[in-house]
This record gives C-alpha cells, structure tokens and sequence, in this order.
C-alpha cells in the first residue's frame, strides 16, 4: 500500500510542506476546492520546488480550468469527482491528456455508478469523509465499496485509493487498497516520518 499525504491542513505552511516532500511519504495528495462544489476553497503557493510525485484530486465545477491550472504541476494522477458532473466520458478523454484518469466517490454514493467507465479509468478514489474538509472520522460503511472493486480489479487495470480519517487505527481497516491517503495524521505532527514510519508499520 503507498501512502499519498495531503497537504490541505498545511497548504500555506511551506517549511512543513518540504518536510513532507523530504519525507518517504510515496506521493503528495492535492485537494483542490473551488467553494462551489464543496464550500470551501484552497488557495496554494507556489509549490513548483515539489520532488514527489503528485496526486491531484479536483473537488470542483469546472474540471477543465482546474486541469489546465495545475498541470505545470505534473501530477501523475488527476481525480475528478463523480457527482454533479455530466459528459463524464469526455472528462475522461480530457483529463488523460495531461495524467493518468481517478473517479472519486462520496460516501454515500453508490460504487456501482462507476461501472460504465472503469475500463476507461486508472484510479478509483473512495472518499471515506464527506469531501471538503479535512480531519473528519473515518466513515466505516464505505468498506463495502472495496469487494465490488476488488473484483473489477480481476478484469479491469485500476488502482483503488482511499481519502478520509485514516490514521494508525483506521488503516488496518483498509486492507486491500492500493493509496491511502493520509492528512491529519501526519500533517497535524512536527515530525511527519514518524507518523509515515507508524502508518506504515500498522498496515
């Protein structure tokens, strides 16, 4: 399992944010808000200095514009989300131009909507918090969700990643994933290899 730390609670914190760049944290998980989509909006600095490679998760209306903003960035990975998106097929077609293709899902939406596009995607993101605000617990319904996806991944070429409430605790929980993505506890902690060094230990 990689780990993929978010930077949201620290997008303005640039000393923290090297740390996490020096750090054996496997990638750096973005969350980009608009405050149209979810209420809340980022606002990062210039993070050009990054080495590890990114994983950019748009929660946003306007896909493209935000594709197109941070693509300097290089992210090998771009997840959109799947509710309140139409056209999502030429989404797809759009965002793999500049990265590989994630779908994410809310809590409460069901993973089987997913079904028509998972021979078109390479990532599925399974938000185990309602989008748009970091440090909320971990929402354990959202399990269920890993079955049906384990069994499209015997057919289909997919990763599966997870984003919410995973700590020390909750990770043993998510067995079986291929990202998890990790915030607060690592981010809320002045030495982020430690808290990397015990996620990984409890996985």
């Amino acid at each position: 399992m990689l780990i993929s730390t978010s930077i949201l609670k620290i997008q303005n914190d640039l000393e923290k944010i090297k740390k996490i760049d020096q750090s054996s944290t496997d990638y750096i998980h973005f969350d980009v808000m608009d405050g149209q989509f979810v209420p809340a909006k980022t606002e990062y600095p210039d993070l050009s200095f990054l080495q590890k490679p990114i994983d950019l998760h748009l929660m946003v209306q306007d896909v493209k514009s935000y594709v197109l903003n941070y693509q300097s960035l290089h992210p090998v990975y771009i997840t959109f989300p799947y509710e309140k998106h139409d056209h999502l097929l030429d989404l797809i077609s759009f965002v793999r131009k500049y990265a590989k293709v994630g779908i994410a899902i809310s809590p409460k939406t069901d993973v089987e909507v997913l079904r028509p596009y998972i021979d078109q995607i390479d990532l599925v993101l399974v938000m185990s918090v309602e989008p748009g605000k970091g440090g909320q617990p971990f929402q354990k319904e959202v399990l269920q969700k890993l079955d049906t996806l384990k069994e499209w991944q015997k057919q289909f070429s997919f990763v599966i990643e997870m984003d919410g409430g995973i700590n020390e605790e909750t990770i043993s929980l998510c067995r079986g994933i291929d990202f998890a993505v990790v915030g607060s506890f690592i981010t809320d902690f002045e030495d982020p290899e430690e808290q990397i060094s015990k996620i990984k230990k409890a996985n």
